[in-house]
């Protein structure tokens, strides 16, 4: 072989190696990131359809920030369905477990720890589509794109980004111990005082009540007890009783919570554990004594503040009909009160507080997550970051008038009417680990304040005894739901 055949041949080899050396180079940038879902993999302008449901906001709620992220992602379609709360759940786990069953879907804040496993937690790095119609010759447009890669959410950005009770929530640590983020909500509601202000005027109630003592005295003045039956004829308050009281769980976590009860911590329920924040009795379970507090008010035998009974309509509706002075409740109530009673005049104050070391409300709220069976999970978190962040989520917030989930738009609130009662407690409003199955602590809660109210008398130590033993009880209940 002479020696200009082998040039060439070195030549040729060097020019293929080069090729080769170039494809894999190339192969190797389109590959998805590894730090991403694994299950995001498009092209960048293939048409995609996320899936979305929901049992909270209407279409209309949401219409807007479905319209602002596909006026800027033209290759994509968010199909939005709302459901019945009542069907919503089981519709979802059964979609879910056979493969037909959401991209996006809405958790109460509750249900998130025990939806991990069908969750697929937020990416470090999101490979997101970015599309654009560009026009092409004689009028015509074509979509042009890339790949982009978006960071996702730090714990210390969503400590620093969203009110204290969200990280608690939404975030659950992997198998090495970091922490995830499984969903993002664009409001969180706070548990507050509603009001009847004609009947405070008539008698001679001038503020709503700002802590315990004077909600107790305010009670006392406005509960009518007819004299000859002893029926109740005007509640001072829809106070004190479980089935028949809105949201009676959270009223009595927030109870326990400000007076010093650690409800959960590391995994686990711990109504027994006493805040190191307040000072109480050794011989004092500031939960039991929470509970007492409460059921007394529904304790016909308890004569100075019984306002409340079993036999009593839902508070909501006592409260519409002007037979409850005062009850607890959310935002969303609002809505729910004008609709059985249009003209009813009522305001709203933030919840009654028992000491100023311990200010306690209760969080109640709903989040965006993505299916883990999501084809498009990156794409999924891309629009759940663009429907919670502050630009995006004004337009939802100003139409269904919720309290924000941002800590930036507070202040903003702080000067609306409606929002300002719910928005002033943002800060200060928690929530607690109910396990796998949230229903199984709130019928466990329900069931204590039932059988407080049957093992009520005697001495207040002998009453203090069996509201400890009926803490311990719900206490072992719901431990058997944080290891199912």
């Amino acid at each position: 072989m002479n020696d200009r055949l082998k040039k060439l041949i070195i030549i040729v080899g060097i020019v293929c190696g080069l090729i080769i050396v170039v494809m894999l180079v190339v192969l190797f940038m389109n590959l998805p990131s590894r730090q991403s879902t694994g299950k995001s993999s498009v092209t960048p302008t293939q048409p995609i359809t996320l899936k979305y449901w929901s049992a909270f906001n209407d279409q209309e709620d949401v219409a807007g920030i479905i319209s602002a992220y596909q006026a800027i992602h033209p290759n994509v379609t968010i199909e939005y369905r709302k459901f019945r709360f009542d069907e919503y759940e089981k519709e979802l786990l059964n979609a879910l477990a056979e493969d037909r069953g959401p991209d996006i879907f809405s958790l109460h804040n509750t249900w998130v720890g025990g939806y991990v496993s069908k969750l697929a937690p937020m990416p470090q790095v999101l490979n997101v589509q970015r599309v654009q119609n560009q026009k092409k010759g004689l009028g015509g447009e074509t979509l042009v794109g890339k790949i982009e890669s978006v960071p996702g959410y730090s714990p210390k950005y969503m400590r620093d980004t969203f009110v204290p009770a969200v990280a608690d929530d939404v975030m659950f640590p992997d198998e090495t111990g970091n922490l995830l983020v499984y969903a993002l909500p664009m409001y969180v509601d706070t548990l507050s005082l509603f009001y009847n202000p004609h009947l405070f005027n008539s008698a001679g109630i001038a503020q709503p009540p700002t802590n315990w003592t004077e909600f107790e005295d305010d009670v006392k003045k406005l509960t009518v007890i007819a004299p000859d039956t002893h029926e109740l004829l005007q509640s001072g308050a829809a106070f004190g009783g479980s089935r028949n009281i809105e949201r009676a769980f959270d009223i009595l976590s927030a109870l326990m919570e400000q007076n010093g009860t650690v409800m959960s911590k590391d995994g686990r329920v711990t109504l027994q554990e006493v805040s190191p924040y307040i000072k109480v009795a050794s011989d004092i379970n500031p939960a039991a004594e929470a509970l007492r507090f409460y059921t007394d008010f529904a304790w016909v035998t308890k004569a100075d503040v019984y306002t409340w009974n079993q036999d009593q309509p839902n508070s909501v509706e006592s409260f519409s009909q002007e037979r409850a002075a005062m009850m607890f409740g959310y935002s969303y109530h609002i809505a729910q009160i004008k609709t059985k009673a249009p003209g009813l005049q009522f305001e709203v104050a933030p919840l009654p507080q028992k000491q100023p070391e311990l200010k306690k409300t209760y969080a109640n709220y709903w989040a965006e997550g993505v299916s883990n069976k999501s084809k498009y999970q990156d794409m999924a978190w891309d629009f759940i970051m663009f429907a919670t962040a502050q630009e995006n989520v004004k337009s939802y917030l100003e139409k269904t008038q919720a309290p924000t989930a941002l800590r930036a738009m507070i202040d903003e609130q702080l000067k609306n009417d409606v929002t300002r009662p719910f928005a002033s407690q943002l800060l200060i409003a928690d929530n607690w680990y109910h396990g796998l199955d949230a229903s199984s602590a709130e019928k466990a809660f329900l069931d204590m304040i039932d059988t407080a109210l049957t093992s009520k008398g005697g001495d207040i130590s002998d009453e203090r005894s069996v509201m400890s033993g009926l803490i311990y009880r719900a206490q072992q209940t719901i431990s058997q739901s944080y290891s199912q």
